[in-house]
């Protein structure tokens, strides 16, 4: 018998409208083995299971599909991403440089004015380290440079209007992006 993706799809659709109430987490599931769409589709059956311990996988895993749904569908509430711990995990992956459009894309669902002025201004320096013209300019890293700049420009847009604080400061880093 040959393997069939769609067979396969389908099936694990007809297991998913199980509703199975387990002790594992079947969203978690489905991500690990990149049933994003799946994830997503059938995420209201299981979203006692929906947490910010769900949320960190999802990015570390870079299911960003699921993690696109499951914000816009607000199966994962959107103010998970202002918990203190979220955000030193948000800015630690930026940090590591390794997700940075997947954690921009994140953050457009982020409410700025919750955070703290310290985190915020440790993402406009990150913003920084991205405009910066020496050797390592990290925009060379990215998958997607210009989707990175829209990214950024949107966050530090949002940053500005947010807290007028940083107004000026955002402004600045858009126009050099």
């Amino acid at each position: 018998m040959a393997y069939c993706e769609d067979e396969v799809t389908q099936k694990v659709k007809e297991v998913a409208k199980w509703k199975l109430n387990s002790t594992e987490n079947f969203l978690e599931s489905m991500l690990i083995n990149r049933q994003d769409r799946i994830a997503a589709e059938f995420g209201n059956y299981y979203s006692i299971r929906a947490d910010e311990k769900l949320l960190v996988f999802a990015i570390k895993n870079s299911n960003s599909l699921f993690l696109k749904e499951a914000l816009r569908s607000s199966l994962i509430p959107a103010i998970m991403l202002n918990q203190p711990q979220m955000i030193l995990t948000i800015l630690e992956i930026l940090h590591e440089g390794t997700k940075t459009e997947l954690i921009l894309n994140v953050l457009i669902y982020a409410d700025f004015s919750r955070w703290k002025q310290t985190d915020i201004k440790t993402f406009i320096d990150y913003v920084s380290a991205i405009v910066d013209s020496s050797e390592q300019n990290l925009m060379y890293k990215c998958y997607n440079p210009v989707l990175t700049i829209c990214l950024c420009c949107e966050n530090l847009m949002k940053i500005g209007n947010a807290i007028s604080f940083f107004k000026h400061e955002s402004d600045n880093l858009s126009i050099e992006l």
